[in-house]
């Protein structure tokens, strides 16, 4: 699983703070695996909304390519092909859990 990210919008780990990033679904691995990172960065949120003080969004992996080419993600916390996929469309890994 990587968090792949817009490297004009996010830099470093604590850039995520305030961003909108995508998750599968709802109670997926990924997502809670998200959320726990979320907690252990000392951010919270709200784990059945998403938001808090970073925007977790909800999005199938097959639309997660179009959401974040459109910009309405800053990036996603995804599992292969997704994450290539993303970095294919200009965004940058920014960690590989």
């Amino acid at each position: 699983v990587k968090l792949v990210v817009n490297p004009k919008k996010i830099k470093s780990l604590k850039d995520v703070r305030g961003k909108k990033i995508a998750t599968p679904q709802l109670g997926n691995t990924q997502d809670v695996a998200f959320l726990n990172w979320i907690a252990e960065q000392g951010w919270k949120v709200d784990p059945q909304s998403g938001k808090g003080d970073v925007s977790v969004v909800r999005t199938d992996n097959k639309i997660t390519p179009d959401a974040y080419k459109s910009g309405s993600i800053d990036g996603a916390w995804v599992p292969e092909p997704t994450a290539s996929k993303l970095v294919a469309e200009g965004a940058k890994v920014l960690l590989d859990e």
